[in-house]
């Protein structure tokens, strides 16, 4: 489908390779279909195009998590490419899979952007029970776990989370700052 632009030029033109892997090869077969790589054809009111490609990787077929996705760019610009790379805890009893680390690489592996997620008040990378967000650090320079703000220090910002323990809802967020943000729910209120 080409996306165009209200006077019907053609503005951009996504095209998707999907690949189907089967994990589970004994009946009942189960089949992995994904998304391995996509182009985007741009012409940005313009006659000549550009084409921006993506690859796509998978921590494995049988929890199919988006590991990796190579951005190389414009393919005319060697330069241009960067990496987003997601590493992932899972609780395989409870179906729980959340991402731990997130990050943006330069083409050389340089990191531009990071940022780690912890879960049910837990140390990072614990096996999350319930799977709710309740720390999330950026790498502000200083190494993973050094940033706090309660108080304030450290050059990694930290936003906290507090989530209802029956509903599982957030409740309050403590931001890099240390300013704490609270959400209240009404309880249901039932009128005859």
């Amino acid at each position: 489908k080409i996306d165009k632009r209200s006077d019907g030029t053609a503005w951009r033109e996504p095209n998707y390779d999907y690949q189907t892997d089967n994990p589970y090869p004994s009946a009942p077969t189960v089949s992995f279909v994904k998304v391995s790589s996509v182009d985007i054809v741009e012409w940005d009111g313009v006659q000549t195009s550009r084409t921006l490609h993506k690859e796509m990787s998978y921590d494995s077929t049988t929890t199919g998590n988006l590991a990796q996705v190579h951005d190389y760019g414009d393919l005319n610009d060697p330069n241009d490419d960067r990496y987003e790379v997601t590493d992932w805890v899972v609780n395989s009893d409870a179906w729980i899979h959340r991402p731990i680390r997130q990050a943006l690489l330069d083409k050389n592996g340089g990191v531009l952007r990071e940022k780690w997620l912890y879960y049910d008040n837990q140390d990072y990378g614990a096996t999350p029970t319930f799977g709710l967000l309740t720390k999330e650090e950026a790498n502000g320079g200083d190494p993973q776990g050094s940033g706090s703000n309660s108080p304030v220090s450290g050059r990694n910002p930290v936003t906290t989370y507090v989530n209802d323990p029956t509903f599982g809802v957030r409740t309050a967020a403590t931001h890099p700052r240390g300013v704490t943000y609270l959400t209240v729910y009404q309880s249901l209120l039932i009128h005859n």
